[in-house]
């Protein structure tokens, strides 16, 4: 039998074990551990808090539609800094500003100007959240870093 490593899986002392340890740091890095599955839920929450409350903002003081979105923008941004200088993953620090950036935009994106507006609000959001979400990451790390020479 081959002995076990620590996480239980047998230990491979080859050629392959050097692949699978760049695996993991790549699985980590992407997914972080075991914080994907709080960015889902809480992106989900920023989605349906911003999907119902931009239309009430906007019906009640439509001067403050755009610092909504902006606040969209920035809340969970600012979450997925401190995910990545905690050594969380990107896609975490990608999914937790996407939610409330969808949310805003279905809402927010005129159906009379775009084609297919949910899928371009989608779209739109994804793009947003891809960009905040590698900056917050870069953004967290360089903390990190920062505050590890210090």
């Amino acid at each position: 039998p081959r002995p076990r490593g620590p996480g239980g899986d047998a230990s491979r002392m080859t050629a392959s074990g050097s692949r699978d340890a760049a695996g993991t740091g790549l699985r980590v890095t992407l997914l972080g551990e075991g914080v994907a599955e709080r960015a889902v839920a809480w992106s989900a929450v920023g989605f349906l808090l911003t999907l119902y409350l931009t239309p009430v903002v906007a019906a009640a003081r439509p001067d403050l539609v755009a610092p909504l979105g902006a606040l969209a923008a920035l809340l969970p941004t600012l979450g997925a800094v401190a995910l990545a200088a905690r050594g969380r993953g990107v896609i975490p620090a990608v999914l937790l500003p996407f939610g409330p950036l969808a949310g805003y935009l279905v809402r927010a994106l005129d159906p009379a100007v775009v084609a297919v507006p949910y899928v371009e609000a989608v779209g739109a959001a994804l793009a947003g959240a891809t960009a905040l979400g590698l900056a917050a990451y870069v953004a967290g790390r360089g903390a990190a870093l920062l505050e590890r020479s210090a």
